[in-house]
């Protein structure tokens, strides 16, 4: 099921959306088989906006998504809904001129869908 986020009273985003695939459907191509790199492996998930892709690679077994997206109330909104979960990384940042939030990092698999 695909569930548009929305803009509550609070002015909140509210709720995830998968825009085009949902994980099931990718799960084939992302697995460790498939990309040659193992759950260790640094993930960036490029305009990861409410997606649930970074949580369910997280719970596949990848151990460092990193979540990337240049709207600051959907990087807050899933900040906030996955706070304390060790692993998971949301940052707000143009990815094109990200060099000063993501600085040097290296990342084996880079997702945008």
């Amino acid at each position: 099921m695909i569930c548009v986020p929305g803009m509550g009273g609070d002015g909140q985003v509210h709720g995830t959306f998968d825009w085009l695939l949902e994980y099931e459907d990718l799960e084939p191509l992302l697995s460790p088989s498939a990309t040659g790199h193992d759950y260790d492996t640094p993930v960036i998930v490029l305009g990861c906006g409410t997606s649930t892709l970074s949580e369910k690679l997280h719970v596949a077994g990848y151990r460092h998504v990193t979540s990337v997206d240049n709207e600051p109330g959907m990087v807050t909104a899933m900040a906030e809904r996955h706070q304390g979960t060790e692993g998971l990384a949301w940052v707000c940042a143009d990815v094109t001129q990200a060099t000063d939030v993501l600085g040097r990092r290296q990342f084996g698999l880079a997702v945008d869908k």
